[in-house]
């Protein structure tokens, strides 16, 4: 995982939504996404995802899972 201006993800992309969530402690919220900033991405868990396997690996994270 790695940290990117949200203006640039912006630009590279055809359609977006902001949305805001109640969110209790937000600070409690970045500061966990940033503890997992230089975790890989897991291709084995989004293939097993899309073929129905269970390939997740712990260690590594992939978009929609880590934002869930």
């Amino acid at each position: 995982m790695r940290r990117r201006p949200l203006s640039d993800l912006i630009e590279g992309s055809s359609a977006y939504s902001i949305v805001e969530l109640p969110v209790r402690d937000a600070a409690a919220v970045i500061a966990a996404a940033e503890s997992q900033i230089g975790r890989r991405y897991d291709w084995a868990g989004v293939f097993g995802l899309a073929l129905r396997g269970g390939w997740q690996d712990r260690r590594a994270w992939f978009c929609s899972e880590l934002v869930a």
